[in-house]
């Protein structure tokens, strides 16, 4: 069975804009994984949603993913990086909520923001090149 990839909310932009590279890494990937995201992203793109056209358009896109939930071991992993990271490296809530749902569920995180998440040891990243 082929386990599951994290896509960070940058990468799903870029792909939603049709970035020719990313498309052609997340293809290539989609070969290997099953391709999730997470509901942080998920909520971030509803966020960038212009009117109920976009919002549509966006539900369409988003079909493609599984969507991760929240539990509570990947709501306590994010607290205990925010505690950690806040402060010294800038860690964001969403960035912190992205990256305890990939501990949690053992997952890689694709993702173009690596100054984001460098920092994280227990996180495995595969950057969009």
């Amino acid at each position: 069975m082929r386990s599951l990839v994290l896509i960070d909310t940058d990468v799903l932009i870029n792909l939603a804009h049709g970035d020719r590279k990313t498309i052609a890494q997340v293809d290539l990937l989609k070969n290997e994984r099953i391709l999730a995201t997470t509901i942080i992203s998920q909520m971030e793109m509803v966020v960038g949603c212009r009117d109920n056209h976009e919002l549509h358009t966006l539900g369409r896109f988003l079909s493609r993913f599984r969507i991760m939930a929240l539990s509570e071991s990947a709501g306590g992993i994010a607290a205990d990086l925010l505690q950690k990271f806040h402060l010294s490296h800038g860690l964001a809530i969403p960035d912190a909520l992205i990256a305890g749902i990939a501990i949690a569920e053992h997952l890689p995180l694709l993702t173009g923001n690596r100054r984001h998440y460098q920092f994280i040891e227990e996180l495995e990243l595969f950057l969009e090149t």
